[in-house]
């Protein structure tokens, strides 16, 4: 078993969000009852957007939800996404992404995709240890600080971009107030992961290829949380004491 296919029992993971994004349909604007009536057995609820100043009210989606809230599908126009606030597991996951993407597809007939997206949202729980973060015990950090600057941090908050082979991720650090549920941690650690993918000059990006979209945006995120994670805190995610 590789780490992509490891479930961990402590897993951090807040919300996972597969999205694709098409040119816009406006079949879908009217017609997205259509959709709902061959999902709505399993998403019952149903968010509508509330009006936002400079915002098409056509390109703020839908969300048709669980009723247990573990899962939603967000559809407007030109988006299609589906939401995990409990994570199954990739397993579990992608059936289900792949189940409401072949709904969509033969309800609406999408040949282009503009985009792929992935979020990989982690919340890790944190003490303080003599008033600074302990980072180390969580994470592997490569950059480096000025050796005036003490490796001690009160707060952190920082965001950076980088580019992979077809797609890009941006990668989000913070500390941030606590959370419910967490035992006694005062505050948490956000880390997370942004992924995109865009159709180039060279390779479109095709409705049909979702499935192999899906995985790839799966098993790039999966590794850079695995490289991101020290053995400590992977030790602690398995069930052991940290």
């Amino acid at each position: 078993m590789t780490y992509s296919d490891e479930v961990y029992p402590n897993q951090p993971l807040q919300e996972v969000v597969f999205e694709l994004r098409f040119p816009g349909e406006v079949r879908i604007e009217c017609e997205r009852h259509l959709f709902w009536e061959k999902i709505r057995d399993d998403y019952s609820e149903i968010s509508v957007p509330r009006p936002v100043p400079d915002q098409a009210m056509a390109l703020m989606p839908y969300r048709f939800r669980k009723s247990d809230r573990s899962m939603s599908v967000l559809v407007c126009m030109r988006s299609l996404a589906v939401s995990a606030k409990i994570y199954p597991g990739y397993k579990e996951f992608s059936k289900e992404v792949l189940r409401i993407y072949e709904i969509f597809g033969s309800t609406f007939n999408l040949k282009k995709l503009n985009r792929i997206g992935w979020r990989y949202i982690n919340i890790i729980p944190f003490i303080r240890e003599n008033g600074s973060i302990p980072l180390t015990r969580f994470l592997n950090l490569g950059f480096k600080v000025p050796k005036s600057v003490p490796e001690k941090f009160k707060n952190l908050d920082f965001v950076f971009e980088s580019e992979h082979e077809g797609c890009s991720v941006i990668t989000r650090l913070q500390s941030i107030e606590k959370l419910s549920g967490h035992d006694n941690a005062q505050e948490a650690l956000l880390l997370d992961f942004d992924y995109g993918k865009v159709p180039t000059i060279e390779q479109e990006l095709n409705f049909s290829d979702v499935p192999k979209y899906l995985n790839e945006a799966h098993q790039k995120t999966r590794q850079l949380f695995e490289d991101f994670i020290t053995e400590e805190y992977r030790q602690y995610l398995r069930g052991d004491v940290i």
